[in-house]
Order: structure tokens, then sequence, then C-alpha cells
């Protein structure tokens, strides 16, 4: 029978098990009858038609109807709903005590910037900047002293403002972990800015003019950053005292519930940029208009971050829902045959990662040290270019540019290619010991074995070779390298398992679950960004500011070690980066199989209703 002619006579009859499949209510029976006349159905559909869309349809079909006969909990419904009216609620009641001293903390930041602004006429240019205080003393003088909302075109101004609130919310969070004292210190910097800002023009007798002005926009926007900051010391405290928790279950409820109250932020931020960029601009506009727009501001924050989740928590929240925030570390094995949602291979990439995370973290130092090293011997002048690796090499477009400047030094390509691909190699070779359920070799044993000249590790390095060359252009070849990283990391771990065959399975693979791979890569990405925030951390600054004044070097050896310092963070963070990802697409590599192949499904079909 041909292939249409298969799902023509059929069609009507899995489109009615699909409604079955999305009611609320089961029949057991009916279940059991549904599951025999699928499994039948794609028992014929992988005889004559093993590699067509029909038999991955009818497979996962399968999978859901034996997902229900044995009791599988899905996710609710109207998760969006849920976050909103539950979760965020929950979480912001259960960090109040963080958020009224990230509040104490901000207004006391703010204090001493009125107090060393009232003391020292060049404290302003000091904390804001020369070049801004020079700027609005000539829009003062003009008569126009907020000008400088006019300064940019609206859209312009809306991305870059949005892009750079989410950068220090994000930043005021993640600094937490860091035993809170990052985000204290991330809110007292920003706290003696708006304490600067706000006498400076109380100085020229513009108080009322900028507060009407500035706080249209200010009142969510500073907010936010005040809660992202009571996140923060939530993410610390959770690290610093566990309670009765282990400090790893402590730790990663924190993380959960701060990062619950981070994403709460973000549409705030986004409200406030556009209102910074459409309409702070116009403001010659009606004092009742200004003062309308701060109010209502004020009123929602007060409404949903105070009274809404007070008022929840003396209802009672969802009784299901907070019992889900419990933590367990899982101690078992994981299943390498199970069909695993996005949720499932994420969870179960850091399962892995944290799990071998010491090998990986000296593995990865021992490469870092071994790439500055290399850089130093045969880099020119790499080391002598004094700001561009405490400034350029961390931006946040894509930070680690200057660590793939292949074309002024090809001995960047040449490192890259080699550590990334021994970062992965090993990931794999540590999947695979996983899978095998074995205790793998010492990373050096192994690598001194003859592992490294096995054709797969060829393979791997002629890929990341070809990944590689796109660097050799501009700024864009560096998003292109992003964008596809992933997705050859995910071809070589096929090379790895399969060998040269892997090529036709990835094609395959990528037809047929392109939103499931996007889905987990974004979800890596947005945590390996975070993984960037971290080398990019104020913090790692200071210490290298406490570091040039307590050591009186030479300035061209201050200034070596500094760079050498700076190129060692780097690399260490990209090649636990590289190895996440090895990890992830591992991971998701099985479940891809699972999709296209069956294995476990049709293991399950011959065992069902077996003891």
């Amino acid at each position: 029978m041909r292939e249409t002619k298969f799902i023509e006579q059929n069609k009507e009859k899995w489109s009615k098990f699909e409604k079955v499949l999305e009611s609320n209510k089961h029949d057991p029976e009916e279940l059991s009858e549904l599951f025999i006349e699928v499994t039948d159905d794609l028992s014929y559909a992988r005889t004559f038609y093993p590699n067509r869309s029909v038999t991955v349809f009818l497979n996962g079909l399968a999978q859901k109807i034996f997902q229900k006969l044995n009791g599988v909990k899905y996710v609710k419904k109207n998760r969006f709903v849920q976050f909103w009216l539950e979760e965020l609620p929950h979480s912001i009641f259960m960090a109040r005590k963080d958020l009224l001293i990230s509040m104490v903390i901000f207004l006391l930041a703010v204090l001493i910037g009125v107090v060393s602004t009232a003391y020292d006429s060049h404290f302003p240019a000091q904390i804001l900047g020369e070049e801004y205080v020079h700027e609005t003393l000539n829009n003062i003088e003009k008569g126009d002293p907020m000008a400088i909302y006019k300064s940019r075109g609206e859209v312009d101004m809306f991305l870059g403002i949005t892009i750079n609130n989410v950068r220090v919310a994000f930043l005021t969070f993640i600094l937490g972990v860091f035993f809170s004292a990052g985000s204290v210190v991330f809110m007292i910097i920003n706290g003696v800015m708006l304490g600067t800002f706000q006498y400076f023009f109380y100085q020229h007798n513009l108080l009322g003019t900028s507060a009407l002005t500035i706080w249209q926009h200010g009142t969510l926007e500073i907010a936010s950053i005040v809660i992202a900051g009571g996140a923060g010391i939530t993410l610390g405290k959770g690290l610093v005292f566990p309670s009765t928790y282990s400090r790893g279950q402590s730790f990663f409820l924190a993380a959960q519930s701060g990062v619950r109250v981070l994403l709460g932020v973000v549409p705030v931020l986004v409200i406030a940029a556009i209102i910074e960029s459409f309409y702070t601009r116009f403001t010659d506009a009606p004092f009742w208009i200004r003062l309308m727009v701060i109010i209502l501001s004020l009123l929602f924050l007060i409404w949903y971050f105070i009274w809404y989740p007070y008022h929840k928590s003396k209802q009672g929240f969802d009784k299901s829902f907070e019992a889900e925030q419990v933590f367990s570390w899982p101690k078992q094995s994981i299943d390498f045959s199970e069909l695993k949602s996005s949720a499932q291979i994420v969870a179960d990439t850091f399962t892995l990662y944290s799990r071998h995370f010491k090998k990986i973290f000296r593995f990865s130092f021992f490469l870092a040290l071994l790439s500055v090293l290399l850089i130093y011997f045969f880099g020119g002048n790499y080391f002598l270019e004094e700001s561009k690796h405490v400034d350029g090499a961390f931006d946040l477009f894509f930070g680690f540019v200057y660590f793939f400047d292949f074309y002024s030094y090809p001995i960047l390509f040449v490192i890259n290619v080699l550590a990334f691909s021994l970062s992965i190699f090993v990931a794999f070779y540590l999947i695979q010991s996983e899978e095998a359920q074995i205790n793998p070799k010492p990373f050096w044993r192994f690598l001194l074995s003859l592992e490294l000249f096995k054709k797969s590790f060829f393979l791997i390095l002629m890929f990341q070779a070809l990944l590689s060359l796109l660097l050799f252009y501009n700024g864009f070849s560096v998003f292109l390298f992003f964008c596809f990283w992933p997705l050859i990391t995910l071809l070589q771990f096929l090379f790895y398992k399969m060998g040269v065959l892997g090529i036709g399975k990835f094609f395959f693979f990528f037809k047929q679950s392109v939103g499931k791979m996007l889905w987990v890569y974004l979800c890596i990405g947005v945590l390996s960004f975070i993984l960037h925030l971290l080398a990019h951390s104020p913090l790692m600054g200071l210490y290298i500011t406490f570091f040039k004044m307590n050591f009186n070097l030479d300035a061209a050896l201050l200034t070596l070690i500094v760079n050498g310092i700076w190129l060692l963070i780097g690399f260490l963070f990209i090649y636990l980066i590289a190895s996440l990802f090895a990890f992830s697409s591992s991971i998701l590599f099985y479940t891809l199989q699972e999709i296209g192949e069956a294995n476990d499904l049709n293991s399950k079909i011959q065992n069902f209703g077996q003891k």
C-alpha cells in the first residue's frame, strides 16, 4: 500500500485519537484499545515507511497514549497565567524580607550620593562622567535641561535602554552568587548614582523639573533594579544559609525563586524603556499628565509587588504549586533511552554536568592556563594592549569576541580549535561512561591513551576547524559561530557515536525535531550567558584594582599580569561553556534517536502487561 493511501485510510481515526487524548477524562479500557490500534499502525509504518514522517507521527501518538496509561504527570495548562497569578507572587512573598533589605540598602546608597554631592562639587563628574555632566550643564544653559532624552531616535533609544536595563537587572541578580555581596555592591553603586543625579539637579534649582521628567520611567526602572537586588540577596542566602536542606538543594531552591522574580521584572523594564524612549522626551507635557504617569506606575508596583502577594498569602497559594518547589538532587543514573521533554533534557544536562563539574573545571583550567602560556610565547603583542582585555573582551555583545580574533592572531585559531575539540571530546567520553554505567578512567590516563588517535576525534577536530574558519572574517561571523556552534556540537557527537554515518542521522534529526533542538539550545544559551555575566562581573574588576593597589610593580609587568588574569578567566569560562553545550547535545541525541527509531517504545510495547 502506498503511504498516501495508508494515511488517507487512517487519518480520521488518528484525528479522533488525538481528540480523546486532549480531553481531561480518560477511560482506561478505551486508552488500551487506542494503544493497540496505534501500535498496530506504527508496526506497519515502521515496516513499509521506516524513514517517513508518518512513522514519527505515530511514534509520538503511541508515546502519549502509553504515558496516559502509566499515569505520567503532565504540566498544567495555562502555565503563563499560573506564573503571574501564583508562582511569581509566591516567590515575591517568600523573598519579602530580602526585598525590604534591598530597598533599605538602596535608599542608604542614595543618601550617600546626596551627601557626597553636597560636600564635593567634583563628585557628580566622578560618578556620572564628565561628558554627561558637561552636556547637561550645556542643556541647562540653553533652557532645556532634559534635552538629553531627545538626543536619539525613539526606536534606537528603546532598544539600547531595554538591553542595558535587562543587563543591569541580570547582573544585579547573578552577582548574588557571591554570597549576596555582589548584589549589595551593585545596589550601592546604582543608589549612589541616583542620589548624585537628583542632588545635582537640586543644586541647579531643577529638582522638581528633573523629578517629574525622570520618574515617569524611573519609578518602574528603579523599582525593578531594587527587586532584582532582592532576588540576588535571596540567591546568596540560599548558598550561605542552607537551613534543613543540603547546600545544593538550598541554592537551587533560592535560584529557582530568584529567577522567577527576575523574569517578573523584565516586562516592567520593557515598559519603562517604552516610556523613556517614546514619552519622556516630551518635557513640555502638562504637569498633571506627567504626575499621573508617575502615580499610576507607583500604584501598580504597590498593588502587584506588595499588596497582591500578601493578599494571596492570606487566601493561600495553590497547594500543588507549593509542593512542586521542593528540589531533590537526582542520585540515580540518567535513563538515556527515555523520550524526554526539552525541560527534562536541560535538567539532565545540569545533573550530569554538576556530577562531573570538578573534573570538567580542572581540565578547563588546565586548558585555559595552557592557552595563556601559548599566547604569551607565540601571540606577539597580544598581552601588551592594555585596555583590550579589561574593557573590550568582556563587552555584552558576544563578550568573548577578542578571544576569536584569528585574523590578527592566528595562534588563537590553533588554541581554540584544539581546546574546544578536547573539551567536547572529554565531555562525550563522560556521557558515554554514564550511558555504560561505568566509572570513567582518570582524565590524564584517558587522554594519554590511544583515544585521541581514533577516527572520531579527528572528525570532531575537523568540524571544529571548519566552524572556526568563520571567525577569520568580521564581527557578524562571531554571531554565526554562536548560532551554528550547538548544531556542530550535535554533529560531532553523532561522529563520536556513529562515525561518518552520523551526517545522515544529523539531517534526519534536524528535519524531524528542529523545534526541540532550538528550544534546548536557547535554554543552554541563556544559562551560558549567565556564566558569561559572572566572568564580566564588576567584582572581577574590583579584584584586579585591589591587586594593582597592593603590588608596586613596573607598569609593563603590571599590564602583563592583569591581561594574563583576564585572559585566564575568559578562556576558563568559555571552555566550561563548550563542555556544557557538549553535554546538552549528547543528551539531546538520545531523545532525538528515540523520536526517530522508537527503540525504547518498542521494548515497552513488547513488555506491556508483563510483570
